[in-house]
């Protein structure tokens, strides 16, 4: 029965992975947002399948053999969901890459999490054209910005910029056509939800993989140490540089005109909450909340959301394993996850969507596939 079992651990993988990515997407969507039983129900069935993933990793550590390296992780993200603040972020991020992934074909949970996404943005839009849930109108200096089932544009936006990303990783070598869906995917995004923060970075993306598709051999050649010193200085100057504006408050203003006031709520939670450890509870207001006589107040950047709120630790935590993830893409030449990575590092100064919802899991896949060299299922 257990040996049974144990033949089909990749398909329950599979499976928890695609309640996942559902679940989290519907926690975005108006449906989550509107009606409590359904986001309940959803993370009930999400917080099962993350216990399922939990006792597929134990009995592969009894079974199997200690392996140090993967008890230690598997220890580390268990204390973040016992003691954190913000229970599941970094287990919805990182458990499946760090301890599952090796066991799996990277080109399958790519696929379901493509296929995912895409189903459940079809699913929310129907419910949107029916109108299950009550529609909430967003703008922008006059111009009226599109949800679409999306509790925002911004999370719309994300997910069709997301689905660019996972099925760019899908394709060794991308064709034309393949590129006019990108492009469609930037146009729908740029003239129904105007979100800059997805529709930059998809944009980027197609460009810079067209490029890449006439010059791979000399891109490929610049994969070395140099530009993984580069990249790690990078980072560290982004989160060094967001923490200097809003202790400072040297050029403050104009960068925050830039990015529509994510420094000053940055400033006011750095303020009023400090950095925590293992996190802290903070009352979220988004437009939903303030439409209905709450004080509107995010953190909507990354660099602020996650040692703020999420804790010091588990974001040390995140940033080494963001780090060694560069370090793996580069040495295996793998242009478009590093474009991606890299991409999320601007992501980061004016969202935090894409970590905080674990939808951005799938960056993390790739770097870890062979961290402990064991047999397929």
């Amino acid at each position: 029965m257990i040996k049974e079992i144990r033949n089909h651990y990749a398909t329950l993988i599979y499976i928890c992975l695609a309640i996942a990515v559902f679940s989290e997407l519907m926690s975005i969507s108006a449906l989550g947002v509107s009606y409590d039983t359904v986001a309940h129900l959803l993370n009930r069935i999400h917080k099962f399948s993350r216990w399922i993933l939990i006792l597929i990793v134990a009995d592969q550590l009894l079974s199997i053999g200690v392996n140090k390296l993967k008890i230690s992780l598997f220890f580390i993200l268990l204390l973040f969901v016992a003691f954190s603040a913000k229970t599941w972020i970094i287990f919805d991020l990182l458990f499946i890459p760090l301890l599952l992934a090796q066991n799996c074909e990277i080109k399958k949970m790519y696929s379901v999490i493509v296929l995912t996404l895409i189903i459940g943005t079809i699913f929310i839009i129907t419910l949107d054209y029916f109108e299950i849930f009550q529609r909430y109108e967003f703008s922008r200096n006059g111009t009226i910005r599109q949800s679409f089932g999306f509790y925002h544009p911004n999370s719309f936006g994300l997910t069709l910029m997301l689905i660019g990303m996972v099925f760019t990783l899908l394709k060794e070598n991308l064709k034309i056509h393949h590129f006019a869906f990108l492009i469609m995917l930037c146009f729908t995004i740029k003239y129904f939800t105007d979100s800059r923060s997805a529709f930059y970075p998809l944009t980027i993306l197609t460009i810079s993989l067209f490029i890449s598709n006439y010059c791979k051999k000399f891109i490929s050649s610049l994969f070395d140490i140099r530009l993984t010193i580069f990249s790690i200085i990078l980072i560290l100057s982004v989160i060094l540089i967001m923490f200097y504006l809003i202790i400072t408050g040297n050029g403050m203003d104009y960068v925050d005109t830039l990015i529509n006031g994510r420094l000053k709520f940055g400033k006011q939670a750095l303020e009023e909450y400090g950095l925590s450890l293992l996190g802290q509870k903070i009352t979220i207001s988004i437009e939903w909340e303030a439409s209905k006589g709450a004080k509107y107040f995010v953190i909507d950047s990354l660099y602020y959301y996650f040692p703020i709120i999420v804790g010091v630790i588990p974001s040390l935590f995140l940033l080494a394993t963001y780090i060694y993830a560069l370090k793996q893409t580069i040495k295996e030449k793998n242009i478009t996850l590093y474009i991606i990575l890299m991409l999320f590092v601007l992501y980061g100064i004016p969202e935090s969507v894409a970590f905080t919802y674990g939808l951005c899991m799938f960056i993390f896949i790739s770097p870890f596939m062979n961290l402990y060299k064991t047999n397929k299922y």
